[in-house]
């Protein structure tokens, strides 16, 4: 599963769009979280925006899913 959250001074931003390529996208929830379930072993590249908002960094490349 590759996760996350979105945040501006530790606020969660709601309805930012979260794309991760062939997987699909999804919009962060009230408090800025998202999730994929991707399959383990690979490495994935992780795209964020909304408008109005300048996200740094707006690319997130090389999220490796291993097993733990």
């Amino acid at each position: 599963m590759v996760f996350g959250r979105v945040a501006d001074r530790g606020q969660g931003i709601p309805g930012v769009f979260v794309s991760a390529g062939f997987l699909g996208s999804t919009a962060t929830d009230a408090d800025g979280r998202f999730a994929f379930v991707v399959p383990r072993g690979d490495e994935y590249r992780v795209e964020l925006s909304r408008t109005g908002y300048l996200i740094r960094p707006a690319v997130v490349s090389g999220v490796a899913v291993t097993s733990e």
